[in-house]
């Protein structure tokens, strides 16, 4: 996929599902089915069914984590189909689980918005509770 259907992926499933940087992303998590697990192996996510997936991790899940998740869920499981994903993998799926992330929580047309208004990447990563790189990566695509 390209960063452009990810992103646009992303923005359509950040609308369907209601979120706004606001919105508790965890019950967004846990109202698609996931579950959080904290075994001492390696990170992974794993899709059993359409309403089942489980992420395991062994540090504390943040807001980008859980978009991540959600992310992986949407974009390689369709919704539902088996799957096995190892974290922290450097590979196309996990790449394009960090762009889902991005866009997902920083969806237009508030983030543009917000962007002609403050013109501070500090101040919208504060705004938007992800980190600075991920307000960078949206800027860096969209000029």
């Amino acid at each position: 996929m390209t960063r452009q259907q990810v992103y646009d992926i992303a923005l359509k499933s950040s609308k369907e599902l209601n979120y706004t940087p606001a919105s508790d992303i965890k019950k967004i998590f846990f109202n698609l089915g996931g579950v959080v697990l904290s075994e001492d192996s390696p990170n992974y996510l794993e899709v059993f069914k359409k309403d089942k997936f489980v992420v395991n991790c062994k540090w504390t899940m943040n807001r980008f984590a859980y978009a991540k998740a959600i992310g992986h869920y949407i974009l390689h499981s369709n919704m539902g189909n088996p799957l096995t994903i190892k974290m922290g993998v450097v590979d196309r799926m996990e790449f394009e689980g960090n762009q889902f992330a991005v866009r997902f929580l920083l969806p237009e047309p508030e983030f543009n918005n917000k962007l002609k208004e403050w013109n501070s990447i500090a101040r919208l990563a504060v705004h938007f509770d992800v980190p600075e790189c991920a307000v960078e990566m949206i800027i860096k695509h969209e000029n």
